[in-house]
């Protein structure tokens, strides 16, 4: 509770400081008829800015056993839901209302354009995931069709990329705070400059700086830190940025918007700078662009005991779900970094060894994996597949159960996630 208080306060600050651009905030949620009540699927809410949304009447969308729910509601309302949800872990609005036991919370600072078409922080409040089982087509005369109870989370909620039954937000109530004072609006580089231009809802330009570190196509690595004097600025490199970090900062340190952007990835919807020119990667380097997700994890480095105990979750996670590769020498922005200085000072056959050990002396009951060394971007990287197991579930040295959750390791919930893991018992006598 203490840290749902601290939530709350927290929101209430940016709330306030946000004063002269919040208006009314959009709940989009998706609801699972249940005894007693609604069962949350998953929740988004997002506080518009002054002039949007005024117009966009209230929906809702009913089903047999599903809900879908849009609602505009005032800030004064906001935030007695806020508060309903984090002091009584009770999501009210209109005639519904979803119990919701709080597991705990996650703050995130997204860029423009990656989660929406302004910066903001994100309060992710997590919750028990549903049950869903409804994999038939939700249809009725005068609603949309869905194919399923998933497709009508993805298209109604607005979340990409969503990853269904395996997407770690199922269950959260997820509140976005736009940054609305600036933005990022586009970055170009011409002639020996980077163009970087910003939308501002501010009035005074010089109080926001834009910070860069660029590593350009002849290795050469530049800082520039520039004062906004109109809506755009112009920095100069030496030749074509390869990997580009941008920063709108304010005096007071705050962060407003930022960018990055690699041959490999970048940290919003849109590509500014590559505009979709990039030459044709291989499988190899599109399952990298594409970040780590349910099939793929980055790891740097493995050195350390930590790292180590890491990896073997995550391999673990793989086999008692379903499978994935383990990139090593990527790091977690999706950046080839290489192994090239371990292998520098081990042959490749010791090196492969090392990965080898540690998966099997860490592993309680061994499992399937493979490895390979792959050449991208001219550094080395060695890529550890591990397959689905057939004897699940796979634990650790410690006694230690994992499976793969979108991004993320986590241990599977005893009631509902563990029994599944086993294999079903056939019974040996029959009536």
């Amino acid at each position: 509770m203490y840290q749902n208080k601290e939530a709350l306060s927290e929101v209430r600050t940016i709330l306030e400081a946000n004063n002269d651009f919040y208006s009314l905030a959009v709940l989009r949620g998706v609801y699972f008829k249940a005894p007693g009540g609604l069962k949350n699927a998953l929740t988004k809410i997002i506080l518009m800015k002054k002039g949007a949304e005024e117009k966009e009447p209230d929906e809702k969308i009913e089903y047999k056993d599903i809900v879908l729910v849009k609602k505009v509601i005032e800030l004064e309302d906001f935030i007695i839901i806020l508060e309903k949800l984090l002091c009584e872990e009770l999501l009210m609005f209109d005639e519904y209302s979803c119990r919701i036991h709080i597991t705990n919370l996650n703050k995130s600072h997204y860029p423009s354009n990656d989660f929406f078409d302004w910066p903001g922080e994100l309060f992710a409040f997590e919750s028990e995931r549903p049950n869903i089982s409804q994999y038939q087509p939700l249809v009725k005369y005068s609603n949309p069709l869905f194919k399923d109870a998933y497709h009508a989370i993805d298209k109604w909620i607005d979340l990409h990329p969503f990853h269904g039954n395996s997407d770690a937000r199922l269950g959260a109530v997820l509140i976005f705070l736009p940054e609305y004072r600036a933005r990022i609006n586009n970055i170009r580089y011409q002639d020996g400059k980077l163009f970087v231009k910003a939308d501002f809802n501010i009035p005074r330009f010089d109080n926001v700086r834009c910070k860069a570190l660029i590593t350009t196509s002849n290795g050469e690595e530049i800082q520039e830190s520039v004062d906004f004097k109109n809506e755009e600025v112009n920095l100069f490199i030496s030749s074509p940025p390869v990997n580009t970090h941008i920063y709108l900062v304010t005096a007071e340190d705050r962060t407003l918007d930022f960018y990055e952007e690699t041959p490999f990835r970048h940290s919003g919807k849109v590509r500014f700078i590559s505009k979709g020119e990039i030459a044709e990667v291989s499988d190899i380097q599109a399952l990298i662009m594409g970040g780590e997700n349910e099939f793929v994890e980055f790891k740097e480095k493995v050195k350390e005991e930590k790292t180590k105990k890491d990896l073997v979750k995550t391999a673990i996670a793989f086999a008692n779900t379903k499978g994935g590769k383990i990139f090593i020498g990527v790091n977690d922005n999706a950046e080839i970094v290489g192994i090239d200085n371990e292998l520098k000072k081990n042959s490749r056959s010791k090196v492969k060894e090392k990965y080898d050990n540690i998966l099997r002396d860490n592993a309680k009951k061994a499992f399937k994996f493979s490895t390979e060394f792959y050449k991208v971007s001219h550094k080395t990287i060695l890529i550890i597949h591990v397959g689905e197991g057939e004897f699940k579930p796979y634990a650790t040295r410690d006694n230690d159960t994992f499976i793969r959750v979108g991004a993320t390791d986590r241990k599977p919930d005893p009631d509902t996630e563990l029994p599944t893991l086993f294999p079903k018992q056939e019974k040996l006598y029959k009536r």
